[in-house]
């Protein structure tokens, strides 16, 4: 049910004030003391959306009172706001001057707000990427919490993180929304948009909606409350960043040199795992702290091609005692046979080495930042996309000289998936694989693991491999401690080909994989979908940092587009940050980190 002052727009019926039961706490009141002042029951009842507010307010307050009531069903937006309204910080591709394109981008999509609740936890039944139809965004929605506060006349209080990912690129923007509820009935919905990881577009959104509560009971119920209770439960513990100096007082860390070289107000996330800790930073919006730190989402781009495509590969390896990447792409792939290039020695890791010989321009990354890769990038359809990703000329032999080029990652995630389907059925689905067999044992999140961006913009499409996951900053210390600490090893198994892991991770001094020569940076190598930086004193790009003589170790790290690293260091230390300004930047981080004495390591590894 929902509040009778108006209607609940986008709905087939209109309803009017008389049909629906008004709630003590609904009705007019004079506004009693209390210690809110922002966000208050008054203004979620009446009251209008005239700019963001602090994040704080959609937060639950330490101490907060056990919610008195249960919510089991789903909220329902009205489809336009009754107040509020957006400003536009960044715009470089221009869009925002098309009348027709700002009012798809200020609309909200559908968003699938099933939840049940645990205590003061409130889960939604879906998780991850919900494909909307929408036609800019998808949408996430995480688990919020649902509290008691005294002001509130009887009613609880919830709030729920949200995220608007659009539906072309791994761009992700973070709000959150809260409400009350009373049992039967809630308020207006007040909602708002501070904080994005996407290089192109920035904006805050903010506004008030009509919604409606629709009491139902929620199938496998049971379920979802104990699997999101026992994901908290196994969340990797947290401590701020900078009691990292103060837990090894004598490696003489200096916390301040992390996120050094990253302009702040693009930092989305920082972070370091350590030997059993997630050190992390706060997580700021442009309107004070996040107020759910361990629900943002944060865009992988290129991350994906790491904690994707090559661990797909790693894991088929190790189950099926085959070299999978020794495997022809055309021999899985038939589109290979029309492409301009030759594909006729073309393996699976030439593709994930960006080493397929099949480029136009040798130049760095020229083909990456180039039209015809925007087409491939925003083209939806799988026919058109894997026609895009063969649309290169033969320039190189394979696996002689290494050419950046998200197109080849998708290519070898077609592969893989046809060579999933030649051992599983027809029906078997990469995702789903990875999901059962590596996320889930590793402990990743429900939402990250529930989905990735597809082909066709659809849930059942073929999944894109180069980008297009969503991790938490749980979900970076957990993948970072499964690849870097464990070595692919979770649950008392080994999950990942260990020696193709090595090889990746720079432990194999035989396999370095092909050096970046066209970056025009001699310490940088790529291998498996994995960079890596050579770190020696006698290189003047580590002068700077005061590294001793001697000093001679590798580096490597997953990295995205947008300025994203994870960066894993030989002590089983782990460097993180997520931003949107294009820097990747983390010489000082790796400096300070060596520090440390190396992280034990789970026996046997």
């Amino acid at each position: 049910m929902a509040l009778s002052r108006r209607t609940l727009l986008g709905t087939t019926a209109v309803l009017a004030p008389a049909a629906l039961s008004v709630p003590a706490w609904a009705a007019p009141r004079a506004r009693q003391p209390a210690e809110r002042t922002v966000l208050t029951a008054d203004e979620l009842r009446d009251g209008d959306a005239t700019a963001p507010v602090d994040d704080s307010a959609f937060a639950m307050p330490k101490g907060a009172a056990r919610p008195h009531h249960t919510f089991s069903g789903t909220l329902t937006l009205a489809a336009e706001d009754a107040s509020g309204d957006w400003t536009v910080l960044k715009d470089t591709a221009g869009l925002t001057s098309q009348a027709s394109y700002v009012a798809a981008l200020k609309s909200l999509p559908q968003m699938d707000l099933t939840f049940v609740q645990t205590g003061s936890h409130l889960v939604p039944v879906t998780q991850g990427l919900q494909c909307t139809g929408h036609a800019v965004w998808n949408a996430i929605v995480g688990p919020g919490r649902i509290w008691h506060e005294d002001g509130d006349a009887g009613a609880d209080r919830a709030a729920v993180p949200f995220a608007l990912c659009y539906r072309h690129s791994n761009d992700t923007f973070n709000g959150v929304m809260t409400f009350l509820f009373d049992g039967a009935c809630v308020s207006d919905v007040r909602f708002q948009i501070t904080q994005e990881i996407s290089v192109w577009l920035s904006f805050d959104r903010w506004g008030r909606r009509a919604a409606r509560y629709n009491e139902k009971p929620v199938a496998d119920a049971a379920r979802i409350r104990a699997a999101h209770l026992a994901e908290v439960a196994r969340r990797i513990p947290e401590k701020p960043l900078a009691a990292l100096a103060d837990t090894r007082p004598d490696a003489g860390i200096d916390t301040s040199n992390f996120g050094r070289g990253v302009t702040e107000s693009a930092l989305s996330l920082l972070g370091v795992y350590y030997d059993g800790v997630n050190y992390v930073a706060e997580t700021k919006t442009r309107y004070g702290v996040h107020a759910f730190p361990e629900s943002l989402r944060l865009a992988s781009y290129s991350l994906a091609k790491t904690s994707f495509a090559n661990l797909a590969r790693l894991r088929l390896a190790q189950k099926y005692g085959e070299d999978v990447g020794k495997l022809r792409i055309k021999d899985y792939v038939p589109e290979a046979a029309a492409s301009q290039g030759d594909w006729s020695a073309v393996t699976i890791d030439n593709a994930l080495d960006m080493a397929t010989g099949n480029y136009t321009s040798a130049g760095y990354e020229t083909d990456e930042n180039g039209t015809r890769m925007d087409q491939f990038i925003g083209a939806e359809p799988e026919a058109t996309k894997t026609r895009l990703a063969f649309d290169w000329p033969h320039s190189a032999e394979p696996g002689t000289y290494w050419n950046y080029r998200t197109s080849d990652t998708y290519i070898a995630t077609l592969a893989l998936t046809a060579y999933l389907k030649s051992k599983e059925g027809g029906d078997a689905d990469l995702w789903e694989f990875m999901d059962r067999e590596v996320y889930r044992p590793a402990g990743l999140s429900a939402g990250f693991r529930a989905q990735c961006m597809r082909t066709d913009n659809s849930p059942s499409g073929q999944p894109i491999g180069g980008y297009g996951l969503f991790f938490t900053r749980d979900d970076a210390a957990k993948i970072s401690r499964f690849l870097n600490v464990d070595l692919g090893r979770a649950d008392g198994q080994q999950l990942l080909h260990r020696a193709s892991l090595r090889a990746a991770l720079q432990r194999d001094p035989d396999d370095r994989g092909l050096p970046c020569a066209s970056s025009g940076l001699s310490h940088l190598h790529y291998n498996q979908c994995t960079w890596a930086a050579h770190y020696q004193a006698s290189n003047p790009a580590f002068a700077q940092y005061g590294y001793a003589d001697g000093t001679d170790f590798w580096v490597p790290s997953m990295s995205g587009v947008s300025g994203n690293e994870i960066v894993m260091l030989p002590n089983g230390a782990t460097y993180y940050y997520f931003s949107d300004a294009f820097q990747y930047v983390y010489g000082w981080p790796v400096y300070e980190l060596h520090k440390l004495p190396a992280a034990e390591r789970t026996p046997g590894i």
